[in-house]
């Protein structure tokens, strides 16, 4: 839960400062600077995406998880006999 947490400020965040370079970009005549600021977006979008497949390796863990212990396991062995 707290992975989901972590990453929706993330993402929040990120829209913030994504937001503020959009309008400082507007401003900035130096090419290079632009195509930097291009670049740092790109990686953390990157960085956002990576974020988001760990908290869904974790949920998707902890789903499992739960599953196995949990009474569907035991409806499963008594179903089967086992």
């Amino acid at each position: 839960m707290s992975a989901l947490v972590g990453g929706a400020f993330l993402s929040a965040t990120l829209q913030v400062l994504f937001d503020r370079l959009a309008s400082q970009n507007k401003k900035i005549s130096d090419q290079a600077v632009k195509d930097w600021l291009d670049e740092l977006k790109d990686v953390v979008y990157h960085a956002e995406d990576l974020v988001d497949e760990i908290a869904t390796e974790a949920l998707r863990c902890k789903v499992e998880a739960e599953y196995q212990s949990g009474p569907n396991l035991q409806m499963a062995n008594n179903f089967f006999g086992g």
